[in-house]
């Protein structure tokens, strides 16, 4: 009897947070277009792609010079990773080649092989993207398929290697050294305290918006669902593993210790002169305001101005992104997105950061004016998007003062939330920006204080509980996801500078206020505009 007690004692909880996943995983449903997708050989062993490389390729010169002239594109903007990112376009065309060679070939696969002998891939990507689609929603609810997981992510990697070409590099604009700073939404709030707090020699400021505190999940995805969010059920407090009256002020200091002691973070005296946002959500069933209450703990405990913190509490906000009058309604609890707020949550926050009003005048008109820069992000990767969780896409927004050399600006960091980054299903627009980047309120405000707005991107990824990289929501690395596979010695590093999301991030923001290069190219020239991409 007391072995079988100990065998549940010991297997609840873990049936318990595939429970609560489950929950919180997407209901991926597929369209008609997607049905009739025919998946055909989605082997990528490199035997398979040289065997097609051979038969296919080599066989239809058009469809290999439209491929040799993009890699002449990218060698020309001294792209690194050359190699790699060529073969996974071979293999891309080769897939597309083989499918549309099929005899019972779509009209969407022959018109995506035919665009891409012309240079255009953009066809190719959304047929193969909607393969992968289908792959994942295999996945969904059930025991993942180690073979279906790795057809999915070859997939991904050959879309975005496919895509490189249209994206221009991330300009180097002038940026006042001292106006850096980072906000978020969702899990967006917590990846922005993980930015201010490891390099808060560069961070002046920071927001957050029904975010939870640093290093809330202690490194595990148990922690990340149970301890920094709440799953929402009738008793409020029955799937918290924290209470709303639990302060972490001992964890933080003690964090703060020994990653400093380890120069894994900046002096933590760096965090006495940051200005600090805070909104809560009323109404967040699943990241609650108590959580807010304990960035404010943390903050307070190491600022001996604590007038540096301000705390707004947005009462009818659910799990929304509070703007004036976009998205959907305010209240909602469970479906996240932009919500009709009548409060302008990017506004309250710049205006804060930057000085409360003393130097972010209102804006003078409610559209944005400068200029929407889709940037590679692939050169800033660590290792395969995957594992990392970025897109290989991100976006910039340049005011049109900001795109003169003489113009010295702002640059502020804005974290989208879970299921708001422009690869999650919903939010796919083609090659306009994703809602978040678009509506969420912080161009305006831009345009009116001379602030270039820095949208990285983050990427889902179904798989494995425990895989590398499993991710299915879009979220920013707030738990540890992002390191998996790594030496034992740096797991748990995603909090840190040494961090991969976190370390990618912070290269962008080097490449843009001119402090250095990239985690893999430093060659751009420095420059007071945005460099264009070929077409």
């Amino acid at each position: 009897m007391s072995f079988i007690l100990k065998f549940w004692l010991t297997r609840f909880p873990l049936l318990l947070l595939s429970a609560g996943l489950c929950a919180l995983l997407p209901r991926v449903g597929t369209t008609k277009g997607q049905q009739d997708v025919q998946l055909g050989n989605v082997s990528n062993s490199k035997v398979s792609i040289n065997q097609r490389l051979q038969t296919i390729i080599q066989g239809d010169p058009a469809l290999l010079r439209a491929l040799q002239k993009q890699n002449n594109q990218l060698q020309e903007r001294n792209i690194k990773l050359m190699d790699e990112n060529y073969s996974l376009r071979l293999a891309a065309a080769a897939r597309l080649a083989e499918q549309a060679a099929q005899p019972n070939a779509t009209v969407e696969q022959k018109a995506a092989l035919e665009a891409l002998k012309k240079g255009d891939s953009r066809p190719g990507e959304a047929l193969l993207t909607a393969q992968a689609d289908q792959l994942d929603a295999r996945q969904v609810g059930r025991e993942v398929e180690p073979t279906v997981r790795k057809q999915s992510i070859a997939l991904r990697d050959e879309v975005s290697a496919l895509g490189r070409v249209r994206a221009q590099l991330l300009p180097r604009l002038s940026i006042d050294p001292s106006g850096i700073s980072v906000s978020g939404f969702d899990s967006g709030a917590n990846m922005a305290v993980q930015l201010a707090v490891a390099h808060s020699a560069s961070i002046a400021g920071i927001g957050t918006i029904g975010g939870a505190p640093y290093n809330c999940s202690r490194g595990s995805i148990s922690g990340a669902v149970f301890k920094c969010a709440c799953l929402p059920t009738v008793d409020a407090n029955s799937q918290c593993t924290v209470l709303p009256s639990e302060t972490l002020v001992a964890l933080f200091k003690n964090d703060l210790h020994r990653l400093e002691s380890a120069a894994l973070i900046d002096p933590s005296k760096n965090l006495d002169r940051q200005r600090v946002m805070i909104i809560a959500e009323g109404k967040n069933a699943l990241v609650r305001p108590f959580h807010s209450k304990q960035i404010e703990e943390q903050y307070r405990s190491v600022q001996g101005n604590s007038t540096l913190v301000k705390v707004l509490t947005t009462e009818k906000a659910g799990r929304v992104m509070p703007t004036l009058n976009q998205g959907g309604p305010c209240e909602s609890s469970l479906q996240i997105g932009l919500g009709n707020c009548k409060f302008d949550a990017a506004g309250a926050i710049l205006q804060w950061l930057q000085g409360e009003g003393k130097n972010v005048p209102p804006p003078q008109r409610r559209t944005a004016s400068g200029e929407f820069v889709r940037f590679d992000q692939q050169e800033f990767w660590s290792r395969p998007a995957t594992a990392l969780g970025l897109d290989s896409t991100g976006w910039l927004y340049i005011p049109p003062q900001c795109k003169r050399v003489a113009g010295v600006c702002k640059l502020h960091v804005v974290f989208h939330g879970c299921e708001l980054g422009q690869g999650y299903l919903p939010q796919r627009v083609g090659e306009r920006a994703p809602p978040f980047v678009l509506q969420a309120g912080f161009n305006e405000w831009a345009d009116a204080s001379s602030t270039v707005i820095l949208y990285p991107q983050a990427l889902h990824s179904n798989g494995n509980l425990f895989s590398a990289g499993f991710n299915p929501k879009g979220c920013w690395d707030f738990w540890g996801y992002a390191e998996k596979g790594k030496a034992a010695l740096t797991l748990g590093s995603f909090q840190t500078r040494e961090g991969a999301q976190l370390s990618s991030v912070m290269a962008m923001v080097s490449r843009i206020s001119g402090k250095g290069g990239t985690k893999s190219n430093s060659s751009s020239k420095t420059t007071g505009q945005p460099s264009s991409s070929p077409q």
